[in-house]
Order: C-alpha cells, then sequence, then structure tokens
C-alpha cells in the first residue's frame, strides 16, 4: 500500500487493502492488523507521508592495488591436449599483436576435458593478464 501511495496511486493502494482485508476474513476469520489498518485510514483522509527514499546501497571502493583472482584451483593431474595448449598459446601471441581483439572458444561434447583444459591454460598464462583473472 505505501509503495502504491508513494507512486501516487492511492485508488490501487485502497484497493490492495480490500483485498487484504477480504482475504484475512476468508482465509483466516480475521481483520487486518491496527498498522495496516492505521496506513489504510492515512492515505483515505490523505495524510499519510510519503516513505523513507529508498537507501543506495554502499560497494567498498576497490582499493587500487587490489586485483581480481577469481580462477578455479588449478587443475592436478592434467595431462595431454599438448595440441589445445599450443593453440591457445598461438592465439595469446596474437591477442597481443596491434590487431583486433581476439576472441576464441573451447568446445566439445560433454565430458571431454573443455573445463579443466581452459582452467590449466588460465593457470599457465595468469602473468600475461595483470589486471585480473575472472571467472
Amino acid at each position: 500500500m505505501r509503495a502504491l501511495h508513494d507512486s501516487g496511486r492511492d485508488a490501487e493502494a485502497l484497493q490492495c487493502y480490500a483485498s487484504m482485508q477480504r482475504r484475512l476474513a476468508d482465509e483466516l476469520g480475521t481483520d487486518p492488523g491496527s498498522a495496516l489498518r492505521e496506513t489504510h485510514q492515512a492515505i483515505l483522509r490523505g495524510n499519510l507521508p510519503p516513505s523513507a527514499p529508498p537507501r543506495q546501497p554502499t560497494v567498498p571502493a576497490l582499493q587500487r592495488d587490489s586485483v581480481p583472482a577469481q580462477l578455479p584451483l588449478a587443475v592436478r593431474g592434467f595431462t595431454g591436449r599438448h595440441l589445445q595448449l599450443t593453440e591457445l598459446d598461438t592465439l595469446l601471441a596474437i591477442a597481443q599483436l596491434p590487431t583486433p581483439v581476439v576472441i576464441s572458444a573451447v568446445s566439445g561434447t560433454a565430458g571431454v576435458g573443455k573445463t579443466r583444459l581452459a582452467v590449466h591454460w588460465a593457470h599457465r598464462v595468469r602473468k600475461f593478464f595483470p589486471d585480473g583473472q575472472l571467472t
């Protein structure tokens, strides 16, 4: 009701009260509580003060030396995939040239080790990403 009132929609706020009053009576056999009744009466009289403005969430500022490092734990026992690792290393080398942005994807069917490959390679090359690594 308060949100509707604060939005200038008093008629809908009053309908909301009537709906709640009926529902409480039908389902619980009771009347609205005093706070709800007082809000209803204040809207009817036109003297319900607006709610306080919503508080803006506070986000702590990142420290200048704070760098995100969100890689999953390194893969233990990773073997093979030398060809794919070489291809990824080549893409990284190309990306460091003054060329357009390089975007690549690792694809394959489920369970073939795409994530293990990506995480293993990400740990190998994280020094090339001093601004941080996000997952």
